[in-house]
């Protein structure tokens, strides 16, 4: 969430106008609305809720009734707030985000872009459910692609995260800078 935080504050130098969805309050949201973006929560039901796999040691049965009394109707609301909120592209900032509301990204027929940060920590199937809801997958690593399914890796870009560079100092000044931290002689 930190890695979102700072592209979204940034892109908003460039004219586009984010909005942050959620499933429910926290510390993010407040984040979020602190940092003047718009925040929209969207209550997601309570089996939507739960963290740490559970979902994934539940049997078939559980899982489908899941499908369809959580995300199917969790989606459609999304969609709807899409559609309200005049989205042009929903971006899905883990694999999880997009299995619980990329079908409402897909119902609104808004393209949706999954960013990858790291090793994929769910299983092949949801995996690959991930990635047929995506239009477009958004790598932070090249290393990365080998995560993806090979029918997917067209839909992939490369978009490294990015580091401030810091002030370059002369190096007398920062051997001062560095000796006034520490509070030692030059």
């Amino acid at each position: 969430q930190k890695s979102l935080l700072a592209a979204l504050r940034g892109i908003q130098d460039h004219g586009v106008v984010p909005v942050a969805i959620f499933p429910g309050p926290g510390v993010c949201v407040d984040a979020f609305g602190d940092a003047h973006i718009a925040v929209r929560v969207l209550p997601a039901p309570p089996a939507l809720l739960s963290f740490g796999q559970a979902l994934l040691g539940v049997g078939t049965a559980a899982r489908l009734g899941i499908l369809a009394r959580a995300v199917v109707p969790y989606s459609w609301a999304f969609s709807r707030l899409l559609a309200e909120e005049k989205i042009d592209v929903a971006h899905f900032n883990t694999a999880r985000g997009i299995l619980v509301a990329g079908l409402g990204a897909k119902m609104a027929r808004c393209p949706s872009a999954l960013h990858v940060r790291g090793m994929v920590a769910v299983d092949r199937v949801y995996w690959s459910a991930a990635q047929v809801l995506a239009n477009r997958i958004i790598l932070v690593a090249r290393a990365l692609l080998e995560q993806v399914s090979r029918p997917f890796r067209s839909r992939c870009r490369v978009v490294y995260n990015g580091v401030p560079e810091a002030a370059s100092h002369d190096r007398e000044r920062a051997r001062h800078l560095l000796a006034d931290r520490f509070q030692l002689a030059p």
